[in-house]
């Protein structure tokens, strides 16, 4: 979420990325007020667009999650869209986080809608915080685009596999060089010998691509 918001003016564009370590203090904490006053922004009953990352982790207990899906609540539709391209394996905490944001927005009297988007699956058993991005970041630049005009609801929040194939093959390529270049800025260069480990072999693969 850092990233998109060093890439895309967001500010005064009614659009809030939510970051996960936010979005985990909701999970946890059930003092509403609290979470009002001292862990939401400042603007976050201002915005039109709230982006949230929605992990399988268990609310204080670490190391547990293991898939990353996408909410999205869209103020004028009065929806909550959900993409998840592991068959919907985080529905149960997706809807989790739908309940505690409609509260946090003050819309318990008319509770908004929850709309499953078909959303293209993985090809591997790695990929869901690459589709998150990917996912996040086009929808980020279709709303940008459109200027606050939300009323085609369809063309704004489908997602289709075409329509991102080639950006998650780039994004993951993206995140490994990344990791790549903070690995070499931490440690002294590699030798200039073949990788030993696995995860070497992996990283010279696609930084030397």
């Amino acid at each position: 979420m850092e990233r998109l918001e060093t890439i895309h003016p967001l500010a005064g564009s009614g659009v809030l990325l939510l970051r996960p370590s936010m979005l985990q203090v909701v999970t946890s904490v059930k003092d509403m007020l609290y979470l009002k006053w001292n862990t939401l922004p400042p603007d976050f009953q201002s915005q039109q667009a709230y982006f949230m990352p929605i992990n399988d982790a268990r609310p204080g207990a670490g190391y547990t999650g293991s898939h990353w899906s996408l909410l999205v609540f869209i103020r004028p539709h009065h929806t909550f869209y959900y993409y998840d391209s592991l068959l919907g394996r985080n529905f149960v905490e997706a809807q989790a986080m739908a309940r505690r944001m409609t509260t946090l927005l003050n819309l318990q009297e008319q509770p908004p809608l929850f709309q499953i988007i078909d959303t293209p699956s993985q090809e591997n058993a790695a990929d869901c915080g690459v589709y998150v991005m990917v996912i996040t970041e086009k929808l980020v630049q279709r709303l940008l685009r459109l200027g606050g005009d939300v009323s085609k609801r369809k063309k704004l929040t489908t997602i289709s596999r075409r329509s991102i194939a080639s950006a998650v093959d780039h994004q993951r390529k993206d995140m490994v060089k990344f990791i790549w270049s903070l690995r070499r800025a931490q440690f002294p260069p590699l030798a200039p010998t073949p990788p030993s480990s696995f995860t070497d072999k992996i990283l010279h693969r696609y930084f030397d691509a």
